[in-house]
């Protein structure tokens, strides 16, 4: 009688479990640098995301600004990086 409850016990954690993981939708796994991209300073405030504009490739920096560009996550479709992206970008390119 003793094992007979034990087993019981035993067999309605599994499905307890079961039941909790099966309808459990698994949280997506986002690459920590997914929609990163390079932007071109354009100039104007640094501090907003409408300075920039969006690079194909990664920025050829040459002249005398300070800031040449930053690559960070792009604001959707736009173009431009998000204000977190200008915020805290992952990289920045000075210019040389």
């Amino acid at each position: 009688m003793k094992n007979s409850k034990i087993n019981f016990g035993l067999i309605v954690m599994s499905l307890v479990s079961f039941v909790a993981f099966a309808f459990t939708a698994p949280e997506a796994k986002q690459n920590a640098l997914s929609g990163v991209q390079w932007f071109s300073y354009e100039g104007g405030d640094p501090t907003l995301p409408a300075s920039y504009s969006e690079l194909t490739s990664a920025p050829d920096c040459n002249g005398t600004a300070d800031l040449c560009a930053i690559q960070a996550e792009e604001d959707g479709d736009s173009g431009i990086p998000t204000q977190a992206g200008v915020n805290s970008p992952v990289q920045t390119r000075k210019e040389l």
